[in-house]
């Protein structure tokens, strides 16, 4: 199968396949030998005696080939051990129950799942996209909308999304349930834009039960996940169901829901 990366965490692969083969290799050697018996080519003329003659000349040659794993190779081989039977195949998932017979560890392979950034990173790169128009509004008069004190406000809000923190995401498995899957990636094995359908494989870390709730993407270092609840739920309502009708983008999961690490992303 020829898959298309979005992103790959090539540092995961690498731990399990240490585990996997007791180590790791960077290359291989590959020896190739090939025999037959030789003869004229089509573009020889001579007598048909000749070529018959010619036709028990036995033949052979050899040649040695080095092989440089890549993480999308690795990735492969790293499958083809988990396909015997550790991976989970997941379809359409119908049941809201369905969740709670997943367990810490279990490796998930689901397919055409929806996949969102989670909004409070959402809201900071939708923040950062306003700031880049500014200058233009202000050179047209329209800047005048927003006061010093928005703006100031608008910085903070922007800076909630850096390149040095993990990029939270949620997938949305196909299915009545409309179950959710939070993933935190990091930013420096992304390979290009994960938001929109595709394939992954993911690790679970939690399973959420009834009444659970996951802070998707902590870009505050920590402190909105120590927000009362309260306030963490009427920050969820600016992302309810008739703005966001998948549950892509919210700030929090709730149950049905699983917390992940993705392993791959991909199309």
């Amino acid at each position: 199968m020829l898959r298309d990366f979005l992103y790959l965490d090539a540092k995961l692969v690498d731990q399990f396949l240490a585990q996997l083969e007791d180590g790791l290799f960077e290359e291989t050697t590959e020896r190739h030998r090939e025999a037959g018996k030789g003869g004229f080519g089509g573009s020889v003329r001579a007598p048909i005696v000749e070529a018959r003659a010619d036709k028990t000349h036995e033949s052979s040659a050899e040649y040695l080939r080095s092989v440089r794993q890549t993480p999308e190779s690795q990735f492969n081989r790293l499958h083809s051990y988990l396909d015997k039977d550790e991976i989970i195949e997941i379809g359409d998932v119908d049941e809201i129950e369905f969740a709670s017979g997943l367990r810490r560890g279990d490796i998930l392979s689901l397919q055409d799942v929806e996949i969102g950034v989670g909004g409070l990173q959402e809201s900071a790169r939708l923040t950062k996209q306003l700031q880049g128009l500014l200058p233009l509004m202000d050179l047209f008069g329209a800047g005048e909308t927003f006061d010093a004190e928005q703006r100031a406000e608008m910085d903070k809000i922007a800076s909630m999304d850096s390149e040095t923190q993990p990029l939270g995401v949620i997938a949305i498995v196909p299915g009545r349930a409309r179950l959710s899957i939070a993933m935190e990636l990091d930013r420096s094995y992304l390979k290009g834009d994960v938001r929109g359908e595709s394939s992954l494989l993911v690790r679970v870390i939690r399973v959420l039960r009834r009444g659970d709730t996951h802070l998707v993407g902590d870009p505050t270092a920590g402190l909105a996940s120590k927000m009362p609840r309260a306030e963490r739920r009427q920050m969820s309502k600016k992302f309810d169901k008739k703005a966001n009708p998948l549950g892509l983008n919210n700030p929090e999961i709730r149950f049905p829901g699983i917390v992940g690490t993705a392993i791959g992303i991909y199309r």
